[in-house]
């Protein structure tokens, strides 16, 4: 930031002393008073100048205020470059530098970063070791924003105890909310998780209605991460 220094104003404050001219005293004759007004101008106009110059400089240094990218805030100093930076350099297999940019946002609670940094630790990616604590991490901080994908995640994960303590109770809540969404592979697991051998009638009720939602979702859809018979023998065994 340039800092401009305001020119020295030889101005002075006082009237210069002038001394007074000796001169016989006349009776009852007034005196002529120096008149004040040119030294008040003089003091008026330095003072502008000033304020001028001051106000030149403050805009200057405007122009040095780091301009910040709508969405984003910088305000921890640790965000260097935008989410999209970290979307890209995933996609491209640059997992490193993607893991750089992502986790300052995924800290400050950013729902998409989180769900990404989650499947990139959730296992071996050549040079970078799985980390399953940390994915579960990532999922179970999108999860709590409603990210439908990051509540499968965190599901599968309390089911298989992956990355945290096997819990069977939240994985079939989290499978809950996010078959009613119509995520398919919800569908398929709840039922499946709801149909083992000591299951009540009630839980099995509820196993055979999201195993027929899998069955119409997968006909409807012609989605193929399920394969009919899978599906058939599912619904045929709860029945």
């Amino acid at each position: 930031m340039t800092v401009i220094h305001a020119p020295t104003c030889a101005v002075p404050i006082f009237a210069p002393v002038v001394a007074p001219v000796v001169a016989p005293v006349v009776t009852n004759a007034s005196v002529p008073l120096a008149n004040p007004f040119p030294d008040i101008r003089r003091w008026l106009t330095a003072l502008l100048l000033l304020a001028t110059i001051f106000s030149i400089g403050s805009r200057a240094a405007s122009a040095d205020i780091e301009i910040v990218l709508p969405g984003h805030s910088y305000a921890d100093a640790s965000i260097k470059a935008p989410v999209e930076a970290g979307i890209v350099a995933a996609k491209s297999g640059r997992l490193q530098d993607a893991i750089t940019i992502l986790t300052p946002h995924a800290n400050m609670g950013h729902t998409t970063t989180n769900y990404i940094l989650g499947l990139i630790y959730l296992r071996d990616r050549g040079a970078l070791v799985a980390r399953p604590a940390l994915s579960h991490r990532h999922f179970a901080q999108a999860a709590a924003t409603g990210h439908v994908a990051s509540m499968f995640e965190a599901a599968f994960q309390f089911e298989r105890g992956i990355g945290t303590t096997r819990d069977m109770n939240r994985a079939v809540q989290l499978y809950q909310i996010a078959a009613r969404t119509n995520h398919l592979n919800a569908h398929f697991n709840l039922a499946f998780l709801l149909s083992h051998a000591k299951a009540k009638r009630e839980d099995l009720q509820q196993a055979y209605f999201w195993a027929i939602a899998a069955q119409n979702n997968t006909f409807k859809t012609g989605d193929d991460r399920f394969k009919e018979a899978s599906i058939t023998r599912l619904v045929t065994s709860i029945r």
